[in-house]
């Protein structure tokens, strides 16, 4: 049911009445005193001069959270934030953190569109839905550029050139609570309508409470932290992912067998890769058996003319027109054109509808197919020693060295989730058809007619009989955690079931409660193909979300349009769990992007080589020799001055990622301008905004939480650098010694990278010759070579020494060369309090580098080496 009033939408796709703001003029003065006497909220400036009503000095503003609600309008501080909002909406204040926003309305819905009022700010990053199953960065500087579903949305409230200590920023954060999900899409004129649905027409409601939460405040990154860990308490449907632990697999070299099989994955296939990498000396410590394994079947392949109908019939002698004209006409084509109208009527009226079903549905595509049994099919198993996927698993880890074997399968099973028929599942188990939203409908109309939507899916009574099939079946096998894919499918089976949030949590969960009872934890589990906010925010116990769509090795747009869209998705997912970048191949035109990208993602490193592909030499520099990897140790994401800038098409700007290591920062640059996915197009392609080059700076500010507030003296940082080319070749190294705040300007041709270890300078004390102590300038960088080689710097201090005389100390993981920046040559280099000869290290004092091999006396250990000057 949808409620029709002022400032709610009759449907989707109706026009919402505009909202008129009340004739509203006062002195900023009095405006203050006004917000004053009701609740103090945040920042100081607006979207421009004239909706800004400011005091007459803004480092007067104090930064608080909460909004504040004068009349029908909104702000934080003194700064108009929603103009006219409806008396239908109403704000809780009992978090610190924030406001949540209730809805009441006059009778139940099960669906609405709120107009929250014209929204006013400087520029935004939204995360929005660009299918039924992924989500994408968008940025503009109007509200009716937001773009529809969008899930996320943070906003600038300063123009640009404010000072850094003065910028101000707010969150939208659409929820779900009840049975309800919300997201935000344009209005009229300047305005953000936010839209509340439950996907059931069965479950409605008048009052919804905590469909969205607002707040304010200086520091991005610090505002969505907060904000998240605010919705989890109150929603209780999600944790936040400070806290959560990750699984093993993150801190050593994988290999997935997707891109290198597809469904052709046979173990024969999987053990020449696995001995290609242990012999290249960067052996796979996980290994990802991903689609192709299960043993499925096609219920509608033996459809006939007969069964299908005598329209089918008519349309079957036509097929090849059919296809020419959707492949043509249609897939591409904007929802507003003629022949994408005619195709919508069509698709879902006989006979069209019938012969669609049975074309895409009989014929023996992955999404056609179900699940038969939770065992391996006969084609996998034929190319074992013995038949048995146990005894696989044993000689793979045995023999090959790798310590964990995931196992990929869908959220219902298979794509076309089980068969109902089959032996093997509960008895209750039936077909089930989805129905997609009018919202998701918007963003990806050709789930209308798509396989999953027509064909039906198949449904066991309850989703724990299912994973508890499953995965007793693996764990038996010895198989370590699973790839649960495809997971915004449950989010097209609310209808008659309580709502889509409901029914995707009820999976979720019980999916996550099968993995902890199986495999000891459910942090062995990768949510993939899970960004509708019915899946976000069903994430509690395990840690890890696929970040983006696929690697797509064929789709020359896709690759820059990845890097992209990992980062700035993971501002919001990071909030949740921590993101994976997706695996790469080491052998492709675009193997350095990836490599960089996951080089500071703070997520896995894995690849799906081809067989025989390899890039090793670049692998070298991601993997070391016993498998680990360096990893950072926070979600990589963008720097602040890359927050608001379509890296993609402006031209000019190029992406810069900030994390952390234990002891020093990684940035990462790239020019990713020229491709971009098209909402209209529906598919990421080239476009006319190709940079050759761009120009950026870097500062060791840039990297979040890296400065001491509290320093005594403006610190100095080391920047080691390298430059990537978009095949991974390493064009150049250098060091560069700035301040926090210092600029280094840097230049990239198209689809280049650089990396950056940022490395705070230390002071130790040397003895002269004469007895006086000096104080010599020192910092760790890391494994010189390595992409994050800074990540290999486990402890870094100054320890005592003869007369007053202090060590440099670093404890070192891995094995290589531990690179420092000293202004002064070694006295003296130990290595595990063993001195060492003066042949085994290198000063160069042209550069003021030290660079001193080693390697740990027992594997996964770290080193410890000490410099006296």
């Amino acid at each position: 049911m949808v409620v029709s009033r002022d400032l709610i939408e009759e449907t989707t796709f109706s026009k919402v009445a505009s909202v008129d703001a009340p004739a509203f003029d006062i002195e900023p003065t009095t405006l203050k005193d006004l917000i004053n006497s009701t609740r103090r909220v945040s920042v100081n400036s607006a979207e421009a001069p004239s909706t800004t009503l400011s005091s007459t000095k803004d480092t007067d503003v104090q930064v608080e959270h909460h909004a504040s609600l004068v009349h029908d309008d909104v702000y934080f501080g003194n700064t108009l934030f929603l103009e006219g909002l409806p008396s239908s909406v109403s704000f809780d204040h009992t978090d610190t953190r924030g406001t949540f926003v209730n809805i009441s309305l006059p009778s139940a819905t099960s669906e609405v569109d709120i107009n929250l009022g014209k929204l006013r700010f400087c520029k935004f990053i939204s995360g929005s839905r660009q299918k039924v199953w992924w989500m994408i960065p968008g940025w503009g500087k109007k509200a009716s550029e937001i773009p529809l579903e969008t899930q996320f949305l943070l906003m600038r409230l300063t123009p640009d050139g404010t000072p850094v200590d003065q910028e101000q920023y707010a969150i939208i954060l659409p929820l779900v609570s009840g049975p309800f999900r919300s997201a935000l899409k344009p209005g009229p004129s300047g305005s953000v309508i936010l839209r509340v649905e439950t996907g059931d027409s069965e479950t409605a409601r008048s009052s919804i409470d905590n469909a969205a939460f607002i707040a304010a405040g200086p520091d991005p990154y610090k505002l969505l932290a907060e904000g998240f860990a605010a919705a989890s308490e109150r929603v209780e449907t999600f944790k936040p992912r400070e806290g959560k632990q990750l699984p093993n697999y993150f801190d050593v070299f994988g290999y997935c067998t997707w891109n290198a099989f597809y469904e052709n994955v046979s173990a024969s296939g999987i053990v020449t890769e696995l001995k290609s990498f242990r012999d290249a000396g960067v052996p796979a410590r996980t290994l990802i058996i991903d689609d192709g394994w299960q043993d499925t079947v096609n219920p509608h392949a033996d459809r006939t003319a007969k069964t299908a109908g005598l329209g089918w019939m008519i349309t079957h002698l036509t097929s090849g027109v059919v296809e020419w004209f959707y492949w043509k006409f249609v897939w591409n084509a904007p929802t507003s054109s003629l022949w994408f109208k005619l195709w919508q009527k069509w698709c879902t009226a006989w006979p069209l509808k019938n012969y669609l079903a049975v074309k895409w549905s009989g014929e023996d595509f992955a999404w056609s197919r179900r699940l038969r049994s939770p065992e391996p099919n006969a084609k996998f198993l034929a190319t074992t020693r013995t038949g048995k996927l146990g005894d696989f698993v044993s000689e793979v880890k045995s023999e090959l060295g790798i310590s964990e074997v995931w196992t990929w399968h869908s959220l219902l099973g298979y794509w076309g989730g089980v068969e109902a028929e089959a032996g093997a599942w509960p008895s209750g188990s039936r077909i089930e058809m989805a129905k997609p939203m009018e919202s998701i409908l918007g963003v990806e109309p050709q789930m209308a007619w798509d396989p999953l939507v027509l064909g039906g899916l198949g449904l066991t009574p309850q989703p724990a009989q299912l994973y508890d099939t499953i995965h007793r079946s693996l764990a038996h096998a010895g198989v370590d955690g699973v790839k649960i894919d495809i997971q915004a499918v449950t989010t097209m089976l609310g209808e008659k079931r309580g709502g889509s949030r409901k029914v995707t949590t009820e999976y979720l969960q019980a999916a996550e409660e099968s993995v902890r009872k199986h495999f000891g934890s459910s942090t062995q589990m990768i949510n993939c193909m899970s960004h509708a906010s019915e899946c976000l925010y069903s994430v509690k116990g395990s840690s890890v979300v696929r970040a983006s769509d696929d690697f797509w090795p064929k789709a020359p747009a896709s690759h820059s349009s990845h890097i992209v869209h990992v980062a700035y998705n993971s501002l919001f997912i990071g909030e949740i769990a921590q993101p994976d970048w997706d695996m790469f191949q080491s052998k492709h035109p675009a193997a350095g992007l990836h490599a960089a990208a996951r080089a500071v993602s703070g997520g896995p490193v894995y690849v799906s080589d081809t067989p025989g592909e390899h890039n090793f030499e670049l692998l070298r520099r991601l993997v070391l020799p016993d498998g680990a990897v360096l990893r950072a140790t926070l979600p990589g994401r963008p720097t602040r001055d890359s927050l608001f800038a379509d890296v993609t098409a402006d031209g000019h700007s190029p992406l810069k990622v900030w994390n952390r290591n234990r002891c020093n920062g990684v940035l990462a640059a790239f020019n990713v301008q020229g491709a971009s996915w098209d909402r209209v197009r529906r598919d990421n392609y080239m476009h006319g905004s190709h940079a050759e080059r761009v120009e950026g700076v870097l500062r060791a500010s840039d990297v979040e939480g890296l400065l001491d507030p509290l320093a005594p003296s403006a610190p100095e940082y080391v920047l080691a650098l390298l430059h990537l080319a978009p095949d991974g070749q390493l064009l150049s190294t250098s060091t560069q010694t700035l301040r926090a705040d210092q600029p280094l300007p840097f230049a990239l041709a198209h689809r280049h990278s650089l990396l950056a270890t940022v490395a705070r300078v230390r002071a130790a004390r040397a003895r002269e010759a004469h007895g006086r102590l000096r104080s010599v300038k020192w910092a760790a960088l890391g494994l010189e070579g390595m992409l994050n080689g800074g990540a290999a710097v486990v402890s870094e201090a100054e320890t005592p020494h003869a007369g007053g005389a202090e060590y440099a100390q670093v404890e070192a993981a891995g094995a290589g060369t531990l690179l420092l920046h000293c202004d002064a040559p070694p006295a003296a280099v130990l290595l595990d309090a063993r001195p060492l000869p003066a042949h085994a290290f290198h000063y160069d004092p042209s550069h003021h580098l030290l660079r001193v091999p080693f390697q740990p006396r027992h594997p996964r250990t770290s080193a410890t080496i000490q410099v006296a000057f």
